[in-house]
């Protein structure tokens, strides 16, 4: 996990430490260098989702974002997408708008310093969820509140995302299943078979700091009370079993539809 392990170091120290090891089958994760073999993920895919959602539907126009130090793959493949989207769109983002921070929970005062600079703003891409975290714990702190004043998107889908109040829209960006790819790439390479540069699909997930998630028309067609389409709901809130089984999630699947049908029938018995 190079990236990882020196996020705060030039490429040019990392490679010097990647050249120092011995000469063993490697696999890079999260991370790309030439001459080596990775698995990464798809980092666009998931931003172009969210930043498109935010301009389409939204009617977003005044972006800000929390970065990272460059010389990180994934960082610099998140900001050329977040400016390819703007551009695409024909939105300016001022340098005024563009703040990198360490990467952790710990950038209160680079969020501060973006709304400082920006009180007009109307969105926020963080580089991460950890970041995003930071900037929800400084907005708070100023009475602010996600999805309300100001739309804010992470990337990551970490478990915080979505027990954080309001639930964070972000990429989701499976770590289980990158895991699990690097580890078929690393016994190719011991088979002897070529492994070139992988990348991993992601998406985006939308959640309640890009405001309400329930449409007009979801809330007047009580479409959430609809027992026939709870197999829909079931799939979205355990998105991350997806990758499992049926035989092994179906347990799962009928004790949240008996559930939910309870909860259906005593909420419609209220209604009447």
């Amino acid at each position: 996990a190079a990236d990882c392990i020196g996020c705060l170091t030039t490429k040019e120290n990392l490679k010097r430490f990647m050249s120092s090891l011995p000469d063993i089958p490697t696999v890079l994760i999260a991370a790309q260098m030439d001459g080596y073999s990775s698995a990464t993920f798809d980092n666009k895919s998931g931003i172009i989702g969210g930043l498109e959602y935010l301009i389409k539907k939204s009617g977003i126009t005044r972006f800000g974002m929390l970065s990272g130090p460059p010389g990180n793959h994934d960082v610099d493949e998140r900001v050329e997408t977040f400016y390819e989207v703007m551009k695409k769109h024909g939105l300016e983002v001022s340098d005024k708008a563009f703040v990198e921070t360490n990467l952790t929970t710990y950038s209160q005062k680079e969020a501060a310093q973006l709304l400082d600079q920006n009180p007009d703003i109307e969105a926020i891409f963080c580089i991460n969820d950890s970041v995003a975290l930071a900037l929800y714990e400084v907005m708070k702190n100023r009475g602010m509140e996600p999805g309300r004043d100001i739309m804010v998107m992470g990337f990551d889908n970490s478990p915080g995302s979505a027990m954080v109040s309001p639930s964070l829209s972000t990429v989701d960006a499976n770590a289980v299943e990158l895991g699990k790819y690097t580890y078929q790439l690393i016994m190719k390479l011991l088979k002897g078979e070529k492994v070139g540069q992988e990348t991993i699909p992601t998406r985006f997930i939308r959640r309640e700091s890009f405001g309400s998630t329930f449409s007009k028309s979801e809330k007047g067609a009580g479409v959430y009370l609809n027992p026939d389409i709870l197999d829909i709901h079931f799939n979205r809130v355990f998105y991350r079993y997806l990758s499992i089984e049926e035989k092994d999630r179906s347990r799962l699947r009928m004790k949240y539809i008996m559930l939910m049908n309870k909860l259906i029938d005593h909420i419609n018995v209220g209604l009447e």
